[in-house]
């Protein structure tokens, strides 16, 4: 029995990253850049109005007030989209809208509230500095300049750089296929009869929706009875995949074959047993060059252990940089036990009071609390060396969503 974070160190020196491919910047988000970008357009393209009002020469109306106005001539109009055939000359305004081009011979813009107009002429009521309300060419991107690096994440922001630089496709580290299995005589697929006896084949459903929630491809390979051939034949079917997740069939019982069976071709143990609870008989295989994790049947042991391990490898995959959960001291707001020598994880309501969080130990008491697991945003982390912890006590909460 190996600690979690050998588990984890392990895992993830064997992992690497994927081939990559071109998608559609409508596709992109939330996917890893492959490449680098840059700039091959200035943004903005040229000086452009923040303010509605007239474009004008600085030294013409440096000295204007309230007390004593400046007088200019409008000799035109101008709005987003075109270019003015006439400049600015001595003692000229030119009428702009915000966004428009700023033309030539002008090097200043005064906002329409701090002028009158009477007939073609206009009247300037307050100073102004050189260049104030324009925006200058290349003042947000420069020609050449770096816009998207090899392992960016690329969110909304870059996908708006990316299509202001008129970017239709871009290359991408591609999602892994994640092929997963389920293993036992007692499991039912959804609609199938249960006999009294079956219990649905929930983990076949919660694995799939783990794995499309960090980015992955799932492929449901169904269920499979405890019969060695019928289970060697899926493995085979499912080491098309990047990714093989099996669910159950990990203990020492007589009919658990999914261990002899990887023996039996070849498949390398990495390890076998996790010092965390739950999630301790997690088996992590090596079989070709491809990643094996055999998860426990227990759906709480299976969401856990996805999440502390299978998650980081299938992001890392993804070329990912950021491979865990942001991470909090938060109070607690009940008692906590476990055993000294592993590592616990306990579901938990996490919320933000006066400056503080807190959170609410939810699944310490089993899988009779499974109902109130649906309110859950985090994971209580209490370390190997701990065995008691007192409300009141500051924990670390692993933050699975936001809403608190």
């Amino acid at each position: 029995m190996i600690p979690v974070n050998e588990a984890i160190r392990r895992i993830l020196n064997i992992i690497s990253p994927s081939g990559v491919e071109r998608v559609s910047l409508s596709e992109a988000l939330h996917r890893v850049s492959g490449e680098e970008v840059r700039a091959t357009r200035k943004i903005p393209p040229f000086d452009y109005s923040m303010r509605d009002g007239y474009a004008v020469r600085h030294e013409d109306v440096k000295e204007a007030s309230a007390d004593s106005p400046i007088r200019l001539r409008e000799v035109g109009s101008l709005r987003a989209g075109y270019f003015s055939k006439k400049g600015v000359e001595r003692g000229e305004a030119i009428r702009l809208m915000t966004g428009a081009l700023i033309p030539d011979g002008a090097d200043t813009v005064i906002p329409l509230e701090d002028t009158h107009k009477e007939g073609d002429f206009i009247y300037i009521l307050k100073p102004v500095s050189h260049g104030d309300f324009i925006r200058k060419a290349g003042e947000e991107v420069r020609g050449g300049e770096q816009i998207l690096a090899k392992g960016d994440l690329i969110r909304p922001f870059e996908i708006e750089i990316l299509a202001s630089q008129g970017h239709s496709t871009i290359t991408v580290y591609q999602k892994p296929r994640v092929a997963i299995l389920s293993i036992g005589d007692e499991l039912a697929d959804l609609d199938e009869p249960l006999d009294g006896v079956r219990i649905i084949s929930s983990n076949l459903y919660a694995i799939a929706a783990q794995v499309m929630e960090c980015g992955g491809i799932p492929i449901r390979l169904g269920i499979v009875k405890d019969q060695k051939e019928a289970i060697r034949e899926k493995i085979l079917e499912g080491m098309k995949a990047d990714i093989f997740i099996s669910s159950a069939g990990t203990s020492s019982g007589d009919y658990d074959f999914v261990k002899e069976v990887f023996g039996e071709i070849g498949a390398e143990m990495i390890f076998s047993q996790i010092a965390m609870k739950p999630g301790k008989s997690v088996a992590f295989w090596l079989w070709n060059g491809k990643p094996v994790f055999n998860l426990p049947g227990n759906p709480l042991a299976s969401l856990i252990s996805f999440e502390e391990l299978v998650r980081p490898a299938i992001l890392k995959m993804m070329g990912q940089r950021q491979l865990f959960r942001p991470v909090v001291e938060a109070i607690l707001e009940g008692d906590v036990k476990k055993e000294l020598g592993v590592r616990r994880f306990i579901f938990g309501l996490v919320s933000f009071k006066n400056g503080s969080f807190f959170v609410n130990p939810l699944s310490q008491k089993g899988l009779a609390t499974r109902m109130s697991l649906k309110d859950a945003n985090g994971l209580v982390v209490i370390p190997e060396d701990q065995d008691w912890l007192k409300a009141g006590e500051k924990v670390k909460v692993q933050l699975l969503q936001f809403n608190f």
